[in-house]
């Protein structure tokens, strides 16, 4: 057995899990990504999961070149750690709700394995791989066993379970304390969000989105938030690229919508839909929250608020 295949297996049995995670509960990793400023509605992250599940499965059929791809994709989550770490990101996302917070050292085991997988190009297939075994092996797939389970106590979070909902708590001041925009009637709207009593809760949806269509029918229905101050405001983009007619079939009566592709692109959202729950007084971005439905979303703001008061003195 080469001394690469343990280390190669382990990064694909990685992957494996991570993929999994992925497709069960995209929230998490959308939400990471969402703060990177990376497309993240859950589609794409559900495809990256199986995309991850066929590298893994293919590497350890074929052998051969396949760990190149295998190095290539986690350069690539080196990179999305590394960049994460700096900007203050709370959940890597890489197993779905169980991901831990980035750290320098998940950035280097993912470089790690990476180079590893570079290294162990031209090896044989797995079933090979283990059909060659003998006894001599026994502390190498020891080695294995201990590594992978270090390595998920690693990229997990200690112990707790993350709401279904991804979220990330980003403090700090708005680009802007004004968004501004068009009304579905086409009239001009500026809406200010510092300086209030309330908290804010901006909802970026669209009348593109299939996944939006289940909260446009859920706040028409009623807003019903974990906190009766927070007021919804849902922003969608500019009318070039939104279906107006539909924009003023769907949109509820007792909520303002915003037709401003500006405040996407000030606010750093990459997809819908999304949340942010803006502090009312300061103005700043508390919590941002990319899931698939309304409770999820509620359960993942009331969580996020819960932890906040809990840790103030």
């Amino acid at each position: 057995m080469s001394a690469l295949a343990g280390p190669l297996i382990v990064a694909c049995l990685l992957l494996v899990v991570a993929g999994v995670a992925k497709i069960h509960r995209p929230g998490a990793t959308a939400a990471a990504a969402a703060a990177l400023g990376l497309p993240s509605n859950a589609v794409l992250v559900r495809g990256l999961g199986v995309g991850e599940l066929a590298v893994a499965v293919a590497t350890m059929a074929f052998g051969g070149w396949w760990p190149v791809v295998v190095g290539a994709v986690y350069s690539g989550f080196a990179a999305f750690i590394v960049v994460a770490v700096r900007r203050g990101v709370e959940s890597c996302g890489c197993l779905g709700q169980r991901s831990a917070s980035p750290r320098h050292a998940h950035a280097a085991l993912d470089a790690v394995l990476a180079v590893c997988a570079f290294a162990a190009v031209g090896i044989e297939p797995l079933p090979q791989v283990l059909a060659d075994l003998s006894w001599r092996s026994a502390p190498l797939l020891v080695a294995v066993g201990a590594t992978g389970g270090a390595a998920l106590r690693l990229l997990a979070a200690n112990g707790a379970v993350l709401p279904a909902a991804g979220v990330n708590r980003l403090p700090g001041q708005l680009h802007s304390t004004e968004i501004a925009g068009r009304t579905i009637h086409d009239e001009p709207v500026a809406i200010g969000l510092g300086g209030l009593d309330h908290p804010t809760l901006l909802a970026f949806l669209s009348t593109n989105c299939l996944t939006c269509r289940h909260f446009w029918v859920t706040f028409a229905e009623g807003f019903d938030p974990p906190d009766p101050a927070i007021e919804l405001v849902i922003i969608t983009k500019d009318a070039d690229v939104e279906n107006r007619t539909a924009l003023r079939r769907l949109a509820p009566k007792r909520t303002r919508v915003i037709m401003s592709s500006q405040a996407w692109h000030d606010l750093d959202i990459a997809g819908s839909p999304a949340f942010l729950l803006v502090d009312g007084p300061s103005g700043s971005v508390s919590v941002r929250v990319i899931a698939e439905s309304w409770p999820e979303v509620r359960a993942a703001i009331a969580g996020a608020r819960t932890c906040d008061e809990q840790r103030s003195p």
